[in-house]
């Protein structure tokens, strides 16, 4: 389990389910690259990536877990994901706020874990769990977010 899987869960469940398949399609996006830069290219002061209690983050400044991102085009996706963490840092005992730095919009955005969002996760997590051990392929969304999609090719050939 991993905040990747939580932020695509929100994006399409067939997504989530190819990942957690291990089927990546991530190294072909444009999309994708440009983020990648946007995230080293963000801060000159960056440090580098943490890995704590599974999970890998982005940046701790002081109270604060920082997730970077392109942009706030998903949101809610972010934010789900930047709430794994902090869950799991929870779990050993490390409490932090969130905030997510959004390159092309220059925002930035608090995020707090609560004890309802826990219990979102937790379900998130189980609906995760249910989904990778099905034998079944979720079926393609189609919608429009689909045409930006790192999975497009894999769903529509």
């Amino acid at each position: 389990m991993n905040g990747v899987l939580i932020q695509y869960l929100q994006y399409c469940k067939r997504r989530c389910y190819l990942h957690a398949h291990n089927i990546k399609a991530e190294h072909t996006s444009e999309l994708v690259k440009i983020g990648k830069y946007y995230h080293q290219e963000f801060e000159d002061d960056k440090e580098e990536e943490k890995f704590l209690n599974g999970v890998k983050i982005d940046k701790i400044q002081g109270d604060y877990v920082i997730e970077y991102k392109k942009s706030n085009a998903d949101e809610e996706a972010s934010e789900w994901q930047l709430l794994f963490y902090l869950w799991k840092l929870k779990e050993v005992g490390i409490i932090k706020k969130g905030k997510l730095k959004f390159k092309e919009n220059r925002d930035d955005r608090e995020v707090l874990l609560t004890e309802e969002k826990e219990t979102q996760l937790g379900l998130m997590i189980k609906d995760i769990e249910l989904l990778v051990q099905s034998n079944e392929i979720p079926p393609v969304i189609n919608t429009r977010k689909c045409n930006k999609c790192a999975f497009y090719e894999i769903c529509y050939s």
